[in-house]
């Protein structure tokens, strides 16, 4: 049993269907349960916790979701303190999994999300109403949790830097190799495809399935280098100074000048 938690954006898709394809891969005989995002803290149209418990809890793997969960607020989720009853497996092989990616262009591709659906006029849906400040904090708080200055997760856990996923093969394999996963020869099945959630890439959509790799994932901040909410959010200094400890101090390399020039307006 793993339970995985990220803020949208954040390359979630690409890494689950990429463990689900490795894990059968090598797996073969195992069962896998993706229950994705269905819980939320204070949703009012949880499922019924009952009806999710697996059958054969001994050839199954299940993968419980959860996005936009703040890591302070993971202990309060149902399926975690009653994990043993969604599947009754030894404790030691349950995990608490996250993915985070760097500030910049996961908040690009979360604006450019925002900005489509405020064009279609959907501003009820959870993302255009969430103010650039409860975005940030979402970001730190998993920053934090990725850097050890909080241990929400627990023991039983890993971190998947997106940035580092979609890289370094070296790192890919490391992860499988994990006892949790169990893969000695990881086939990196996925690693080229457009996962279909939420209309897939915020910036290409569905067009690069199946050669994901020229996605230009890692400039995405380059189409906001002049957002005021983009600004706003990267010169915070809570922000400045995780990302630097997270991904070094060239993180910000080509964004300073306009950092610079909105702090002088």
């Amino acid at each position: 049993l793993i339970h995985f938690f990220g803020p949208k954006r954040s390359g979630n898709h690409l890494v689950l269907n990429m463990i689900q394809k490795n894990l059968l891969a090598a797996h073969p005989k195992r069962k896998i349960i993706l229950l994705h995002n269905i819980f939320q803290p204070g949703r009012k149209d949880n499922p019924p916790f009952t009806s999710l418990v697996a059958p054969d809890a001994q050839n199954t793997t299940m993968i419980v979701t959860y996005e936009n969960v703040r890591p302070a607020d993971i202990t309060t989720l149902e399926t975690v303190q009653k994990q043993l009853s969604l599947l009754p497996v030894n404790p030691e092989n349950i995990y608490m999994a996250m993915v985070i990616r760097d500030p910049l262009n996961w908040l690009a591709s979360w604006l450019k999300r925002v900005d489509e659906l405020i064009a279609k006029g959907e501003l009820y849906r959870p993302l255009p109403q969430m103010h650039i400040s409860t975005v940030r904090e979402l970001w730190e708080g998993y920053a934090k949790e990725a850097l050890g200055d909080t241990n929400y997760l627990g023991p039983n856990s890993f971190v998947f830097d997106y940035n580092k996923w979609i890289k370094e093969n070296e790192y890919r394999d490391n992860m499988f190799r994990h006892p949790f996963f169990d893969i000695q020869n990881n086939l990196d099945l996925g690693l080229l495809d457009v996962p279909d959630f939420a209309d897939g890439s915020s910036f290409d959509k569905k067009n690069f399935h199946g050669r994901a790799n020229e996605m230009d994932v890692l400039g995405r901040w380059k189409d906001y280098a002049g957002d005021k909410r983009f600004l706003s959010f990267i010169s915070h200094p809570r922000v400045r100074h995780l990302a630097k400890r997270l991904y070094g101090d060239r993180i910000f390399q080509g964004i300073e000048g306009n950092i610079l020039r909105s702090q002088r307006v």
